[in-house]
């Protein structure tokens, strides 16, 4: 049976470095402060140190920094529509880098243990990779 220890340290690393070089740098920063270009400069000790910190809430039953889970809601109207109706609005969800960053490394490893397992079904293209339609 596949497990997050077949994620080996090196790949997790790979992951990670793209999820950081995937943030556009036009991200605000939200209540942690941390500029999206911070992160995208870090050196090889601290994304390793990053990584681990991902790991350590990945793996153990420990809640979040409490600016991880902070989140601003904005919506933005869509245009032509009218004001009045809530229809016409499109919700955006503000969080913090790093909360992005750990949503991607989640997700990598959510699609690998699903392919892995082969619990997808094979006419099942949508978010998968080289599945388009």
């Amino acid at each position: 049976m596949a497990t997050w220890k077949n994620c080996s340290q090196k790949n997790s690393q790979y992951k990670l470095r793209q999820a950081i070089k995937n943030i556009s740098n036009k991200k605000q920063p939200r209540s942690d402060k941390i500029f999206p270009e911070f992160i995208k400069n870090l050196g090889p000790k601290p994304i390793d140190t990053l990584l681990l910190i991902c790991n350590k809430y990945w793996t153990s039953k420990m809640s979040l920094p409490a600016d991880w889970t902070k989140v601003v809601f904005i919506l933005i109207l869509k245009p032509g529509k009218p004001t009045e109706e809530m229809k016409s609005y499109r919700p955006i969800a503000l969080t913090s880098i790093l909360t992005k960053f750990f949503e991607r490394i989640i997700l990598t490893r959510l699609k690998w243990f699903l392919e892995s397992q082969n619990l997808l079904a094979k006419e099942q293209a949508g978010f998968r990779n080289n599945m388009s339609t």
